[in-house]
């Protein structure tokens, strides 16, 4: 049953093969199949590039509405720049969320402050684990966040820093 089957189909190939029309229609499918395939893998590959992008410019923005937690009393005194962390995280997550608007999960891996009460300046951070480094010439925060989109988990490191002018 199984050879009559195969016979079958081998002749119908064969008289496809045989007249032009036919002939066309396996060209046609040879073309169409590889063309359909590559469009297919753009469109998924460049959605990735827009959710990574995407993902970069919220936690960007959500650090640099962060790193402006700082202790205006403190500065106007002794000159400092010392940023309350826990402000800082709040503002940080409340940011993130309006900026990704909910369309991703996200879970904050990291996230610190470097300010005038605890370094010197200029500051080195270096972490290996999420390949980040940054030289702080001000004070400022640095923070890792892992992105769920549903397709893909990624990591996004942002730092930010703030830099006040007393002219």
């Amino acid at each position: 049953m199984k050879a009559s089957r195969l016979s079958r189909l081998a002749r119908s190939f064969r008289n496809i093969c045989r007249d032009e029309g036919g002939l066309f229609t396996v060209y046609y499918l040879f073309a169409v199949i590889p063309l359909v395939a590559f469009a297919f893998v753009t469109i998924f590959y460049g959605l990735d590039i827009m959710y990574q992008d995407r993902a970069k410019a919220a936690v960007n923005r959500a650090a640099k509405a962060a790193v402006h937690q700082y202790d205006e009393r403190i500065y106007a005194i002794e000159a400092k720049i010392v940023i309350d962390e826990e402000a800082a995280r709040d503002r940080f997550e409340e940011m993130l969320e309006k900026n990704l608007k909910g369309d991703v999960e996200w879970d904050v891996k990291e996230f610190h402050v470097v300010d005038e009460s605890t370094e010197t300046f200029p500051a080195s951070v270096e972490k290996d684990e999420y390949r980040f480094s940054h030289e702080f010439a001000n004070p400022g925060v640095w923070t890792v966040v892992e992105l769920n989109t549903g397709r893909k988990t990624i990591l996004v490191p942002a730092a930010a820093e703030v830099r006040v002018d007393g002219s």
